[in-house]
C-alpha cells in the first residue's frame, strides 16, 4: 500500500512539474514576443523621428540661410528682394509649425486624449467651406475645384476634424494637378456617408501606394509646382477617420488617371425622442419627421424619457414643459446632473406666456425654446438645425 501511495504522489508531482514547465515555457515565449514587439516599436519610433527631424531641419535651414543673408549687409538688397526673403522665412516657419502641430495631434489622437465630438451637418456645407479655404491655391495653379455634393447630404462627424481631412485631400489633389486639371468632391454611388475626392492630375506614384497611410514611411514628393509636403497629412487624416469609426482609402493608382480618395463615415440615422402627453401632436411630429428619415421615439413621462436616453442614446430630445405627472424642466435638470446625458441637445416646448426664456435654460443644455401655440413645421425647421 505504501508503495502504491508513493507512486501516486510521484505521478501527481510529475504532472504538476510538467504543468509548471509548460507554463514557464509559455511565459518565456510571451516575454520573447513582448521583447521583439518592443524592439520593433523602438526601431519604428527611431525611423519616424529621423523622418520628422529631416522635415524640420529643411525649413529651419532655409530660415537660417535667409536670416544670415539679411544680417550680413554685404550685399545691397532691394526692398522688393527683402520682402521676398521675409515672405520665404514666414513660409518656412509656417511649414515647421504645421509639422509640429500634426505630430502633437497624432499623439493626442492615438492616446485617446482627443475624441471626435460628432454631430449631424450638411455634407455640401463642409465641402464648400474646405473648397473656399483652398480657393487661392487652386486659382494660383489654374486648377478647378468642383463641389459635386448635393445640398442636404446628411453626415455624422466632428465638423472641424472631418473638415481637416477633406482640406488635406483637396490640398493634395491640387498639389499634384497641372493647369487645366480638375478636382471633384462628390458622394460615390451607393455610399451615402462617404465623401470622395477625385482629380485629373498626375496621380499617385505606384511605389508609394502601399505606404500612403503609414506614419513611419515617408511617401511625400514634390507637387507639379514643386510644392513641398511633410508626408504626415494622409496618415493623420486616416487616424481621424478611424477615431470616427470610419476609414480613409485610396483607389489603386492607374497611370495618367489622377487619384481618388474616399473618406468613409458610419451611416447614422438620427434618433429623436419626443417627450409629451399629447398623442395627436406626437403623431403629427412623427409623421413629418419620417419624411426626413428620422427615427422618432415617444415618451409620456420624465422617468420613461430618462430610461430611453440611457438605452437608445437619442441625438435630440424635444420635451413639453407641462406634462401630466412630469415636467420638462425637471427632466432638463436630471440630464444636466449626469454628464453623459447632458450632451444630448434639448428643445423645450412651453405654454404661451409661461415666462420661461431661452436665456434662462441655455446653461442647462437647452438649445431652443418653442412657445405654444406653434405650427408643427416651425418645430421641424428647428429640429433640422441639429439633425439635418
Amino acid at each position: 500500500r505504501l508503495t502504491v501511495a508513493g507512486n501516486d504522489e510521484i505521478g501527481e508531482l510529475s504532472t504538476a512539474v510538467n504543468l509548471m514547465l509548460s507554463d514557464l515555457e509559455k511565459l518565456q515565449g510571451e516575454l520573447r514576443e513582448a521583447k521583439e514587439t518592443a524592439e520593433d516599436a523602438t526601431k519604428l519610433k527611431d525611423h519616424f523621428v529621423s523622418l520628422v527631424a529631416h522635415d524640420l531641419r529643411s525649413p529651419l535651414s532655409t530660415i537660417m540661410g535667409m536670416l544670415r543673408l539679411l544680417q550680413s549687409g554685404r550685399h545691397q538688397i532691394s526692398e522688393e528682394k527683402r520682402a521676398d526673403v521675409i515672405a520665404k522665412v514666414i513660409h518656412s516657419a509656417h511649414n515647421m509649425i504645421t509639422v509640429i502641430e500634426d505630430l502633437l495631434n497624432i499623439s493626442l489622437l492615438q492616446t485617446g486624449k482627443i475624441q471626435p465630438v460628432p454631430a449631424f451637418f450638411d455634407g455640401a456645407r463642409v465641402v464648400e467651406s474646405c473648397i473656399n479655404a483652398m480657393e487661392f491655391t487652386a486659382d494660383g495653379k489654374g486648377v478647378k475645384v468642383v463641389n459635386g455634393v448635393v445640398p442636404g447630404t446628411r453626415l455624422y462627424a466632428d465638423f472641424t476634424m472631418f473638415g481637416e481631412v477633406l482640406k488635406n485631400l483637396i490640398s493634395n489633389s491640387i498639389k499634384f494637378c497641372r493647369a487645366g486639371d480638375t478636382v471633384t468632391v462628390f458622394v460615390p454611388e451607393g455610399e451615402p456617408s462617404t465623401i470622395a475626392v477625385r482629380d485629373t492630375g498626375v496621380g499617385i506614384n505606384p511605389a508609394f501606394y502601399p505606404d500612403l497611410f503609414r506614419h513611419e514611411v515617408k511617401t511625400t514628393s514634390s507637387g507639379t509646382g514643386e510644392e513641398r509636403g511633410t508626408g504626415l497629412g494622409l496618415p493623420y487624416s486616416r487616424d481621424i477617420m478611424l477615431a470616427h469609426g470610419g476609414d480613409l482609402s485610396a483607389d489603386a493608382p492607374k497611370p495618367g488617371e489622377g487619384a481618388l480618395f474616399r473618406a468613409r463615415l458610419p451611416l447614422v440615422r438620427p434618433v429623436v425622442l419626443v417627450v409629451d402627453d399629447d398623442e395627436r401632436l406626437l403623431e403629427d411630429i412623427a409623421l413629418l419627421m419620417a419624411q426626413d428619415k428620422l427615427e422618432v421615439i415617444k415618451a409620456s413621462s420624465e422617468d420613461e424619457a430618462v430610461r430611453i436616453i440611457e438605452t437608445r442614446k437619442p441625438h435630440l430630445v424635444i420635451a413639453n414643459s407641462h406634462l401630466t405627472g412630469a415636467d420638462a424642466l425637471s427632466l432638463v435638470q436630471r440630464l444636466k446632473e449626469d454628464n453623459p446625458r447632458a450632451t444630448v441637445p434639448l428643445i423645450v416646448i412651453t405654454p404661451e406666456n409661461s415666462g420661461i426664456s431661452g436665456e434662462s435654460l441655455m446653461p442647462l443644455g437647452v438649445r431652443d425654446v418653442l412657445a405654444k401655440p406653434f405650427k408643427v413645421h416651425d418645430l421641424i425647421s428647428r429640429v433640422k438645425k441639429y439633425v439635418a
